[in-house]
């Protein structure tokens, strides 16, 4: 009975400060804040720099969405409340100042003056602007099948109308977009097929082909239900246009959608088309808030990286670097083993932090009784094999 009241007052406590928290974010306000960050250096007082103003930046919004709660406050067999409530939290930085920066011994420190929002980020391009940067700028790929009246999906060479809106919008809100015109000239037709529906492997792996950290795969299909009177030429031609946003490091689907427009006109085509700008446009706009609320939510919480390793001896070997990763680099908030291989491992690591960062932190300090090198780094993905 005890533990069952116990269990009780664990989630109501949940529950509250849940609340308490969507409250505050739901207002919209704008809070300045002072904060302090700071990091190791281990490659160049630069690096370490620019890690102790993201550390920083992730303790303003912290300050704004009210998440101090003792970290060690664990209750046997539950969750911390705070990686709870931290998880629900929603925060993005404005602007900043620096007010101050200094070494002191081997760590790198720097004070700001931060303007925190809780409003909807999708509106503000200063924001979005910092908060791409922050991200170290990932580029954009779009590719779009379409299709009118069950005809065959079709890859055009040139910028479809769904591509183009899709791009126009993505442009608008400060996106790198690359040229797809290459891709769809040499990949074969097959394989776009397949990966617009639905090989999230292929097309990832097609955006890192071609230099893309992000892939919009979409399709658009319209047909015609008749006339919309019966002494009317115009015709009813209703459009669906639906989307997957893949990252091509992981092939991990970060945003996906569908809207549906009707338009009217006599010519089949030219409806489908404008009913494919008004779809795909609103859809977009869905898309885009879908991945700046991702992103938003990695910077200040916690992001996924694949880490895999090759060139290891042992299995112990493993273990005492899973217990290095987890003791010696800071941010490390959990390690989950995938595989172990032929001495390949692959890990996925729940990181508070930045991918680079932990890049740097990996090549510059033993893991156990190792040493690593980096052989191939991405937004979210690191491969590194052992020192011999």
């Amino acid at each position: 009975m005890r533990r069952l009241l116990k269990t009780y007052f664990i989630y109501l406590a949940i529950g509250l400060f849940s609340q308490v928290i969507c409250a505050d974010v739901s207002s919209g306000e704008e809070l300045e804040v002072t904060s302090e960050g700071v990091a190791a250096v281990t490659v160049s007082a630069a690096s370490a720099r620019d890690m102790a103003i993201e550390d920083a930046l992730r303790r303003a919004v912290e300050q704004v969405v009210g998440t101090f709660i003792d970290s060690e406050s664990m209750v046997e067999n539950y969750q911390l409340l705070s990686d709870r409530i931290y998880s629900q939290t929603t925060g993005h930085i404005k602007n900043y100042k620096i007010l101050r920066e200094w070494e002191e011994g081997s760590l790198f420190r720097v004070k700001i003056h931060a303007t925190v929002g809780t409003d909807n980020l999708k509106n503000d391009l200063e924001a979005i602007g910092l908060l791409m940067q922050r991200k170290h700028k990932p580029r954009v790929m779009v590719i779009s099948g379409e299709t009118i009246d069950d005809e065959s999906l079709q890859v055009l060479e040139s910028l479809s109308v769904t591509e183009s809106v899709i791009i126009e919008q993505f442009l608008r809100k400060g996106f790198k977009v690359i040229d797809a015109d290459t891709v769809k000239k040499v990949t074969k037709r097959d394989q776009l097929l397949h990966a617009l529906q639905g090989d999230n492997e292929l097309a990832a792996k097609i955006g890192l082909q071609y230099g893309a950290e992000v892939v919009i795969m979409a399709k658009a299909t319209a047909s015609s239900s008749g006339y919309v009177m019966s002494d009317s030429n115009l015709l009813s031609i209703h459009a669906n246009v639906t989307a997957r946003v893949i990252r091509a490091d992981n092939a991990e689907i970060i945003a996906a959608g569908d809207k549906m427009r009707t338009k009217a006109h006599i010519s089949v085509v030219k409806g489908a088309h404008k009913a494919f700008k008004a779809a795909g446009e609103k859809l977009a706009n869905g898309l885009i808030e879908q991945i700046l609320d991702k992103w938003g939510a990695e910077t200040t919480n916690l992001s996924s990286v694949v880490l895999v390793i090759s060139g290891m001896d042992s299995f112990s070997d493993l273990i005492a670097l899973k217990k290095a990763l987890t003791q010696n680099v800071r941010g490390i908030k959990g390690i989950h083993q995938r595989s172990f291989t032929g001495g390949v491992a692959k890990l996925e690591i729940d990181l508070r932090g930045d991918t680079q960062t932990l890049a740097e932190t990996l090549v510059t300090r033993e893991m156990g009784n190792l040493w690593l090198d980096i052989t191939d780094m991405s937004q979210n993905k690191i491969q590194a094999r052992v020192k011999e």
